[in-house]
């Protein structure tokens, strides 16, 4: 009901035609408007994997990505909920992606989830926030597969960069979602319990 703190998270399992959002972006806007705005939930770099992406927000990078589809028999790396993962072994890859949408982001402070491997090769990433190249905190994450920012004001755009270090020399990105912080924190004291 409008004015809750319940929140329902609604998956649209598809496949091209639900990609770029013509079907599920009228769905998602009528159910924000009538029963608020929690944030845009799942997304991805689409246009970095070189595919088709909704509405809302571009990405970019001058990086060199392996991209894994679902639709490939073989993969190598698992794909992720989106049906793609980025993957690079360059130093510091990096994608930017710029919001042209301001209902990507919830009213509140905005959670920023990449989603990535958990491997001991595996590099972390860093998020800044341009044009200010502001560095966003990492928060407690649920998981190691899990990096959880904190962005107390809606970014024009933001820059993921790889961290390559001791930890590890590969990037490998499964996702992102962007959801409002009280409902994310309901969430994870729910899951712990």
């Amino acid at each position: 009901a409008a004015g809750s703190k319940e929140q329902a998270v609604i998956v649209h399992i598809g496949d091209s035609h639900v990609q770029p959002g013509a079907i599920t972006a009228p769905l998602r806007n009528f159910l924000q408007e009538e029963y608020g705005n929690a944030g845009r939930g799942h997304f991805f770099p689409y246009r970095v994997a070189k595919s088709n992406g909704p509405d809302g927000y571009s990405s970019f990078s001058g990086s060199s990505w392996t991209v894994t589809r679902i639709a490939l028999k073989k993969r190598t790396v698992p794909a992720g909920l989106s049906g793609f993962t980025l993957s690079s072994d360059q130093p510091e890859a990096e994608f930017s992606i710029t919001f042209n949408d301001p209902d990507m982001f919830g009213s509140g402070t905005n959670l920023l989830t990449l989603f990535h491997n958990k491997e001991d090769s595996s590099a972390p990433f860093t998020v800044y926030t341009l044009p200010d190249s502001v560095f966003l905190k990492v928060n407690d994450s649920l998981t190691s597969q899990t990096s959880v920012y904190t962005m107390a004001e809606p970014p024009l755009q933001i820059r993921v960069a790889a961290a390559p270090g001791d930890t590890g020399t590969t990037a490998t990105l499964f996702g992102m979602t962007l959801q409002i912080e009280e409902h994310t924190s309901e969430l994870q004291s729910r899951q712990s319990i």
